[in-house]
């Protein structure tokens, strides 16, 4: 087995302006200061997820040896890191107070939508239906990672001495995550 660390951008239900690192397994920050983000207060804002995930060598799996490592390598490391993301997503969405999630990244989860602009008093803005598929993308995210850095030096979650962290939402502190 050969560990590795993994950046996502995931959402929540509110902001996340500070950060909490369970050991060595996972931390939650927030989103880079440049990336896009929403200004009302309801929403889904972005963050990130660092999480440490193990890939098996090709001898502990059922795959065929004989197979090149450039087609074997992504899809044992997608296999791998998507099912400890999934886990850690209904973990914190569990122990919050907050829904923690991600858009599913099936292409054939489309919907309908209608784009929001910025100004919210334009009433003229064309609301013309679209189909698609949402999602967050960020150019300065990158999946691998070799350590778990702070990128903006975010104040850590605060926790009470029930043990639960808080997430802040427009000055208010919430109960949000438990740590364990």
């Amino acid at each position: 087995m050969t560990d590795r660390l993994r950046q996502e951008i995931i959402l929540c239900e509110v902001r996340v302006t500070g950060s909490f690192r369970y050991r060595d397994l996972f931390q939650i920050e927030p989103i880079y200061p440049d990336a896009p983000t929403i200004e009302w207060a309801i929403g889904h804002y972005p963050c990130l997820l660092e999480y440490k995930y193990s890939v098996p060598d090709i001898s502990e799996t059922k795959l065929n040896p004989a197979l090149p490592k450039l087609v074997i390598d992504p899809i044992l490391d997608s296999d791998h890191s998507r099912k400890i993301r999934k886990d850690l997503l209904l973990i914190l969405s569990t122990l919050s107070k907050w829904r923690i999630f991600q858009y599913s990244t099936n292409p054939l989860n489309q919907q309908w939508f209608v784009s929001i602009p910025r100004n919210t008093d334009d009433h003229q803005a064309d609301r013309t239906p679209l189909w698609g598929t949402g999602g967050y993308h960020y150019k300065g995210a990158s999946a691998r990672m070799s350590c778990f850095c702070p990128k903006q030096q975010p104040p850590e979650l605060r926790t009470q001495s029930t043990g639960c962290l808080m997430i802040s939402r427009g000055g208010t502190s919430y109960v949000s995550l438990e740590s364990a």
